[in-house]
């Protein structure tokens, strides 16, 4: 070979060497540059999701105060109780816990620390001072001021259903369908009474004043029995499974009945069916509170909202609507304000007088603090 052609193969191979290095390099450039975009990318999702997540608690719609360092809460609010000062506002959330929020400082806190306890029935008296709890289809416990009272362990679990009156004096629990025991709770040590059913019950109440108890007992129709005597005084028209726990008004006047898409009022004492209303939509009714002045009767369903009734005559008085799923409702001492569990965790606000929603709370519950 010739040395000018050998100079020129060699520049030649040089310049392929060169090149190619020039395209590797250009390659890695290319894929670090890669590399930086998606990190980069991934640490600006990561603060976006952080600031998404911290969103519930910086802002509370309403206005309502959050409580410091509280934990947001997303579960559905399934039943309200509010007491008969107006201060607290009791709620279930989910399946397993129960709070009690000042409604003054909209600061939550939970009834009992424990976890994953199935709540079957529960109650509160209007002052607040009495909380009946029947859980995992096995106990029932009962606390007074916040203080342990009555605990009863089932020998194993059955069907369980507790009743409170709302003047705090009188607490039933039927075990197995048929036993029942009465506890009086206006006595320094509380007594116990024990009596049995003549037909088992599916759902439970005890009016106002603890003086009856009324036994659903499903195609086998509604019965009224005498605290006093453990007998039955009273069977009330109508049959079928009932889709929620009977409800008395707190006049011991009224008696609301739903079956799926029907409530049915009756008159008490006389158990005269004062009226009944049908629901005009696919849902059924959930739940249904008497005002305290024994005035309005308010029932809720799943879609349609609020309907809200005169007890006297059963006209609706009021139709509220929401853009949320509602659960159970409760009336506060004034009589015109009404509260509403929701699905996305927020008790909704609203006017009987306006028919309108005013106001909103998000609930948030302080994790170090528990009433119990």
């Amino acid at each position: 070979m010739r040395p000018q052609q050998k100079a020129a193969t060699v520049r030649k191979r040089f310049k392929s060497i060169s090149v190619g290095s020039i395209v590797l390099s250009e390659s890695r450039c290319h894929g670090r540059a890669t590399v930086m975009m998606l990190l980069e990318l991934l640490l600006l999702g990561v603060v976006v999701w952080s600031v998404i997540g911290l969103l519930p608690k910086l802002i509370v719609p309403g206005g309502g105060p959050n409580v410091a360092d509280g934990v947001s809460i997303r579960k559905p609010v399934l039943r309200l109780i509010s007491t008969s000062n107006g201060e607290k506002l009791w709620g279930q959330l989910g399946e397993f816990e129960i709070i009690s929020m000042d409604l003054v400082t909209r600061e939550a806190r939970r009834v009992d620390g424990r976890k994953n306890r199935s709540i079957g029935n529960w109650a509160v008296s209007q002052d607040g001072a009495i909380l009946l709890l029947s859980v995992d289809h096995s106990r029932v416990e009962i606390f007074r001021s916040q203080e342990l009272m009555i605990s009863e362990v089932m020998p194993e679990p059955c069907h369980l259903l507790a009743a409170l009156s709302a003047n705090g004096t009188t607490a039933v629990r039927v075990a197995g369908k048929t036993s029942v025991r009465l506890w009086n709770l206006s006595l320094e040590e509380p007594s116990e009474t024990d009596f049995v059913l003549l037909d088992a019950a599916e759902r439970i109440a005890v009016d106002a004043v603890g003086k009856m108890l009324v036994v659903a007992a499903g195609q086998k129709g509604l019965h009224i029995y005498d605290l006093n005597s453990g007998d039955r005084t009273q069977t009330l028209d109508g049959t079928g499974r009932l889709s929620k726990d009977p409800v008395f008004s707190q006049d011991g006047k009224w008696l609301a009945v739903i079956r799926a898409f029907e409530i049915t009022l009756f008159e008490i004492p006389s158990g005269r069916i004062a009226w009944t209303a049908h629901i005009p939509g696919p849902d059924p009714f959930i739940g249904v509170s008497f005002s305290p002045d024994g005035m309005w009767l308010a029932a809720s369903d799943v879609k349609s909202g609020i309907q809200i009734f005169k007890t006297s005559d059963g006209t609706c008085h009021r139709r509220l609507t929401s853009n949320s799923t509602l659960h159970r409702v409760a009336f506060s001492s004034s009589n015109d304000i009404l509260y509403s569990g929701c699905t996305d965790g927020i008790i909704r606000i609203w006017s009987v007088s306006e028919g309108c929603e005013i106001d909103q709370i998000r609930l948030t519950v302080d994790p170090q603090k528990t009433v119990r």
